[in-house]
């Protein structure tokens, strides 16, 4: 906000909100722009309801040639040394908005109802965040079961594709072909416009579990 000075270079906004309803400061800064484009249909009619006229809806994308099926996402398990037959992937930020308890918990409801699928859960966030994921697991009795990163920076995240000849185990492997090394990807938060995550597992063929 402190850059949209009057005076200054027009300023067009492409705004992305977390959740509902938007801090009042965020919501200034949009009617100091010369245009603003939402991500989404209730995006723009929240903006809209606040009295911000919206420009136009641009819905975010990815990269067919970056997101895509594997051809044979069993061979690519077992290439990195991971025997389980059924993967869930949750990819989030560690933070509250996050529902990861309920994406542990509701992971071990399904282990403990399908016992011969062998499921495993991969979650993709920081092990040090608002959530303590290996309390998580242990809670529910599942820590075996649950692969976690060591250290992660949600801040530079990880290269969206690694050399194929540096696969060694699923933490060598780039954002892409974890995310497509799934068989069902949980997204996980409370409240959001677009989640990125929902256009990325679809791109990969995976399947998604989504609120509402």
């Amino acid at each position: 906000r402190s850059g949209l000075r009057p005076g200054s270079a027009p300023i067009v906004s492409y705004v992305c909100f977390d959740g509902l309803p938007v801090s009042c400061q965020y919501l200034d800064a949009q009617r100091h722009c010369a245009a603003v484009w939402a991500t989404s249909e209730p995006g723009a009619a929240y903006l809209r309801a606040e009295g911000i006229r919206v420009a136009g809806i641009a819905p975010p994308g990815v990269d067919r040639a970056e997101f895509q099926a594997l051809p044979d996402k069993i061979a690519l398990r077992r290439e990195i040394g991971l025997r389980c037959q059924f993967l869930v992937g949750v990819f989030a930020t560690n933070t509250k908005r996050k529902q990861l308890p309920r994406a542990v918990a509701g992971f071990a409801m399904a282990a403990a109802a399908l016992p011969g699928s062998d499921p495993h859960l991969y979650l993709h966030c920081r092990p040090d965040g608002y959530w303590d994921p290996v309390e998580l697991a242990r809670r529910q009795g599942i820590t075996e079961r649950v692969i976690m990163l060591d250290s992660y920076s949600e801040a530079h995240g990880i290269p969206l594709v690694a050399p194929h000849s540096r696969r060694a185990s699923i933490h060598n492997l780039g954002y892409a072909d974890r995310l497509a090394l799934c068989d069902v990807v949980v997204n996980t938060p409370y409240s959001g416009d677009v989640e990125q995550v929902i256009l990325e597992a679809n791109a990969c063929d995976v399947a998604l579990v989504h609120t509402d």
